[in-house]
């Protein structure tokens, strides 16, 4: 749990402390709990232990969703004015943080050995940046951050998304994501603003 969670060494998730880590954890199945148990073992964690670690670490945020449905719910609840930086991480972020997480764990699990056998830290979530170790982004964090800071959406009620819409000051129809969800009622979709156009 602790490397997971966050260590000297392996970073804290956002707004997660330790209290709500091993709340979340005794909530765990015994068969999960022997599964993430074998963090550390082996070069690369197993693809069980990631899915477990991965089913744990959502399990802050939102228990039975998957990151992406976690990303989906928690974007269609922010409002215009909140920012993406309320978002949670994407697949990605969370496997290489279950990377260095492994990695720290396989240092641990060796402190009674007299010579241990380290992993490679670049095959586990590290890169070489300006000379430095760094943590790895995930490539998929980058591209759904610039993607969402470039979405516009609303927060107008149905039939409210007239003047002062935000999506429409910004030359774009409502959609899925906005608080009307582009539905019918709408009065920024694209079969109204076509209708104006024809008038």
């Amino acid at each position: 749990m602790h490397t997971l969670t966050g260590s000297n060494t392996t970073r804290q998730i956002n707004g997660v402390g330790k209290k709500t880590a091993l709340k979340c954890l005794l909530a765990c199945s015994d068969e999960a709990l022997d599964v993430t148990a074998r963090l550390g073992e082996g070069d690369l964690p197993s693809p069980d232990v990631v899915n477990e670690c991965m089913r744990y670490l959502c399990s802050f945020i939102s228990p039975n969703l998957s990151p992406g449905e976690i990303l989906w719910k928690t974007f269609m609840g922010l409002s215009y004015v909140t920012g993406i930086d309320k978002i949670p991480p994407t697949y990605g972020t969370w496997y290489q943080h279950i990377l260095r997480a492994h990695l720290q764990a396989y240092v641990w699990l060796q402190d009674t050995i007299v010579d241990p056998v380290y992993l490679y830290p670049l095959k586990c979530g590290w890169e070489v940046s300006d000379n430095k170790v760094r943590p790895v982004l995930s490539f998929d964090s980058i591209a759904a951050t610039d993607t969402l800071a470039q979405l516009v959406k609303c927060s107008c009620g149905i039939n409210k998304c007239a003047r002062r819409c935000t999506c429409r000051q910004n030359n774009d129809t409502c959609n899925e994501l906005c608080k009307c969800t582009g539905n019918e009622d709408c009065l920024n979709t694209h079969a109204i603003l076509e209708e104006e156009e024809d008038i």
